[in-house]
Formats: structure tokens, sequence, C-alpha cells
């Protein structure tokens, strides 16, 4: 948890058991105004156990694109450790195709895997590919990881 530069430091919570998921409401307080923000969205929070409290954050990443007949590709990607981001499009992946600056959503996601898959008709071997992966959870726009290439380079790259 950061403080923000002139803000109180986060305040500890107490009474919850490690272990288990959370479902918590935040709230802010302006001391200036003594004033409350409206409370936030739903947020699911796991405390996790004192064994799994060593583990570093694993930010999600593009693990990697391959295309064996240079006809169509896939990309894949991990979600690391980050629990609210492991449901069903939580993280969403895009593409731009050569210098066309607009990102378009992935075009086929392949069921139950972290990939997508473009087929023939989204697929052009000399042509630039920019994708990322990105997240608006909580109405916040995150870039994770982002990768630029060309089929002709990703060939049978895992």
């Amino acid at each position: 948890i950061e403080t923000l530069p002139n803000q109180h430091p986060p305040q500890p919570l107490y009474n919850f058991t490690v272990g288990k998921e959370y479902e918590v409401r935040l709230r802010c307080s302006y001391p200036d105004t003594g004033n409350f923000s409206d409370f936030s969205n739903i947020l699911k929070v796991f405390l996790p156990t004192s064994q799994s409290v060593e583990v570093p954050l694993e930010r999600p990443r593009i693990t990697g694109c391959r295309s064996p007949e240079q006809e169509t590709f896939t990309c894949r990607w991990s979600v690391g450790n980050y629990q609210n981001l492991t449901e069903r499009r939580r993280l969403r992946f895009f593409y731009t195709k050569g210098n066309n600056a607009d990102w378009k959503e992935c075009p086929e996601y392949l069921h139950n895997e972290n990939s997508c898959y473009f087929n023939q008709t989204y697929t052009s071997i000399w042509i630039s590919y920019c994708v990322q992966l990105k997240s608006d959870f909580q109405e916040q726009n995150i870039t994770f990881d982002k990768h630029c290439f060309s089929i002709d380079n990703i060939g049978n790259n895992k």
C-alpha cells in the first residue's frame, strides 16, 4: 500500500483471518473538510497465509506469441498472482497492426485459456504488430505488458 504525499498512512485492518477472501468496500475521509467520499465498488481481497506472504508479486504478462505456419498466430499470457484478475475477462488482450494507431480487442479468445487466436483474416506476415495486456478493473485503465513483433519473427516461438 502506498501513501500519497501529504496523506495519512494506511490504516491497519484487524480481526481478519489469513487464507480467506473477503469482499470490502472503501471510502476516503478528507481531513481538511471532514467529508467522506462515496464507497467504492466491492473489492475482493484475499489475505494470504503466512507461507504465501513471501511470494513476490508477479504482474500479469504476455508469455509469448507463435505462428508455426505463418498464416495464423496465437498469443498467450499469465495472470501472475494478482488475485483480483483471475476471473474470466478481467484481463483483456488488444492489438494494433501496421501503422494503424487504433487498438482492437482480441478477435478470438481461446476457451479456458489465457490466449488469443488470430486466424488468417487477421494475420499478415510482413506487417508489424503490437499487442498489449490490459485491465480496466475498478475502472482503472492499466496496461500490464506490451510486445511488438512481425509474424516472420515469431515463427515457432513458444
